[in-house]
């Protein structure tokens, strides 16, 4: 990382709590309206960047331009932060750069704070019956007997030597290959070493494995696996905490945790289907992934 970068993000980190301040965060935070002004304030952000993309499409704005269009200051300096464009241009002052400095720190640390923010619980009313329930839930052992061990080799697993808790998913032998192979280019080779252990086991793995694309893609597919019958030994709820403890995913080049709120809606209640899902499972899940 180039010196003018380090320095530009030790100005704007220097400058999030006063942005924090003048923006009253610390009693937005406190407030019964939490959820809905963390998303408006969030929206204030995006906006400018939105508006900032329409216009550098439009050609409107130049960012390599030597004098700014004093319209959209704010625009360009987002979009040269975003171009790496302060990489190779040194900054001239801190005074004359204090609008790059404030644009930066509202654009990188700030939307982040908020963004996190906004995925912590919040006292939203899923988020509260998700986490009751998971209170109340205790952990049932399987011993293996004759009519266990039948069931599992109805789905192709055979006898397990260890007992199984009641809750951790069960992925359908004879898919976990396939589904391996759909989700390598999901994964970095380093997480993907993890995953097929994950699905054979379900027991947690060193640390939460990174999807490398939206969160709705990985949810819409463990629904259609628990739909079709290719997990079975847990409920949806059950399922969404296995997620969670076990994956990540990434937004707007981010990693973001899930979170209850944000599985259940996806895999526990209707929800539109996924425009753009990894596979369409059918009944035959193996010929689906092949055909």
């Amino acid at each position: 990382m180039s010196e003018t970068i380090t320095t530009l993000e030790k100005l704007a980190s220097s400058v999030l709590q006063t942005l924090k301040e003048e923006k009253n965060i610390e009693q937005k935070l406190q407030s019964p309206l939490r959820n809905q002004i963390l998303k408006g304030e969030i929206k204030k952000i995006t906006d400018v960047e939105d508006r900032a993309n329409r216009l550098l499409e439009e050609g409107v704005i130049d960012i390599y331009a030597e004098q700014i269009d004093s319209n959209y200051i704010r625009e360009i300096e987002y979009l040269r932060i975003k171009a790496n464009y302060y990489r190779s241009k040194v900054l001239q002052s801190i005074d004359v750069d204090q609008e790059v400095v404030y644009v930066y720190a509202t654009h990188i640390f700030l939307k982040d704070f908020l963004e996190k923010e906004l995925q912590q619980f919040t006292g939203d009313i899923l988020d509260i019956i998700a986490l009751e329930q998971l209170e109340k839930e205790e952990p049932i052992v399987v011993q293996p007997n004759e009519n266990l061990v039948s069931l599992y080799e109805d789905h192709g697993l055979g006898s397990f030597s260890k007992p199984r808790e009641q809750g951790l998913p069960i992925f359908e032998s004879s898919s976990i290959f396939s589904l391996c192979n759909l989700l390598k280019p999901y994964f970095s080779e380093q997480d993907f070493y993890y995953l097929e252990s994950l699905f054979e086991t379900a027991v947690q793995v060193p640390r939460k494995l990174f999807f490398l694309s939206e969160g709705n893609k990985l949810a819409d597919l463990f629904w259609q696996l628990y739909e079709n019958k290719l997990v079975f030994n847990c409920n949806k709820m059950q399922l969404e905490r296995w997620i969670a403890i076990n994956f990540q995913y990434s937004e707007r080049g981010k990693v973001k945790g899930f979170t209850p709120k944000y599985l259940n809606k996806i895999i526990s209640t209707d929800h539109q289907k996924c425009k753009n899902p990894i596979v369409d499972i059918s009944n035959d899940f193996s010929t689906n992934i092949n055909s």
